[in-house]
């Protein structure tokens, strides 16, 4: 197998990637994900069995990661452990 491959989830729309984790920030696979992602929507990667922290780290490949604020009377955002983050914004 190649360090990537992604399939088309759907005719249209997703792709299923498939990547060791261990190239998951090597600078072609971020490069082809990064293309991938703009062509088909939403990347899902199966199996992968990534830790908080791996998937943080890859997160802020792609993302600009806003960090939560509680507003008085709102609902807590979900939080990582030891990070707050209530929104992910393209890079």
């Amino acid at each position: 197998m190649s360090k990537l491959t992604i399939e088309n989830a759907t005719p249209l729309t997703g792709g299923i990637v498939h990547v060791d984790k261990a190239h998951l920030c090597d600078p072609d696979v971020i490069s082809n994900l990064k293309q991938a992602l703009d062509e088909r929507g939403v990347l899902v990667f199966p199996q992968l069995f990534a830790t908080d922290e791996e998937q943080l780290a890859a997160a802020r490949i792609f993302f600009i990661i806003i960090p939560s604020h509680p507003i008085k009377g709102w609902p807590v955002p979900y939080r990582l452990p030891g990070q707050g983050c209530s929104m992910l914004a393209l890079r």
